[in-house]
């Protein structure tokens, strides 16, 4: 049973690594050439299987992320702990006390917490939200709910959330400040709206994602996507002095930023 038990387990892992190498992009020569190494080499156990797949799941995220754009955006939304408030309670509903939501940061009050969107006060009638629960504040006048997510690659990225409240109630979808963010206006407090907002992260770092409104509300399903580094500012650099921007030194600037540079500098031998 043991030895079933390693040929299974290895058997999983060795086509975990298959599926990382078919999905990897094609300039990814060295890293996948890595790869399928340890794939064919008859010595690799389950240990080395996952180790590979890691590593190249790592350099297929790192191409993607430097890759990305408004037409081909990478999905971050796995930054998020627990972006759908699901984390306790599997499939079944749940009607009972404050479920965890101890990823998020929220305002404390007399309803705070996940609760199942099946029951009588959270009830969703048209299933607009994702899956069993969402998160429910109550009994104030002021409600937030965020998350702090770290070492982000600087660029644009679009957050998109569900919310409900009573017909007319706002609240403000944002990134990194309450003051600025995107305004949703409920239908029902029984139906979810989605919208979404963009939003520039000038360096790489923290990125605070949540929402905030003075009045009660629920909140679900958060989605996040990176829509690549913003170019505006070297386009106008680049155009308008070029010799300098050989020069430059990119010590200090974002990795998706040097690489957009160096990629520019090699492509073009005069000012475009």
């Amino acid at each position: 049973a043991q030895c079933n038990g390693f040929t299974l387990t290895t058997t999983g892992a060795k086509q975990l690594l298959a599926d990382e190498i078919a999905a990897a992009p094609e300039d990814l020569t060295e890293a996948v050439a890595t790869a399928q190494g340890v794939y064919d080499d008859s010595n690799s156990d389950e240990t080395a299987y996952r180790n590979a797949a890691k590593s190249l799941n790592d350099a297929i995220v790192a191409y993607n992320i430097e890759n990305a754009s408004e037409s081909t955006p990478v999905d971050m939304t796995d930054r998020i702990a627990n972006p759908s408030f699901e984390g306790i309670g599997g499939t079944t509903a749940y009607t009972g006390a404050k479920h965890n939501c101890s990823e998020w940061t929220y305002t404390a009050n007399t309803d705070a917490g996940a609760r199942s969107v099946t029951g009588s006060d959270y009830l969703n009638t048209d299933d607009s939200n994702d899956a069993f629960y969402c998160f429910n504040t109550w009994g104030g006048n002021a409600f937030n709910v965020s998350q702090t997510l770290k070492n982000m690659p600087a660029g644009n990225y679009k957050l998109s959330a569900c919310y409900s409240s009573d017909a007319n109630n706002t609240a403000i979808l944002y990134l990194n400040s309450t003051e600025t963010g995107i305004t949703l206006t409920a239908t029902s407090k029984h139906t979810f709206v989605e919208d979404f907002y963009t939003y520039k992260l000038a360096v790489d770092g923290d990125l605070v994602i949540g929402m905030t409104s003075s009045k009660w509300y629920k909140v679900d399903d958060f989605k996040l996507q990176f829509l690549g580094a913003d170019l505006t500012v070297l386009q106008e650099a680049f155009a308008e002095n070029y010799s300098n921007l050989q020069g430059l030194s990119t010590d200090n600037v974002p990795t998706a930023f040097a690489n957009k540079i160096s990629n520019l500098l090699s492509t073009y031998v005069t000012v475009p």
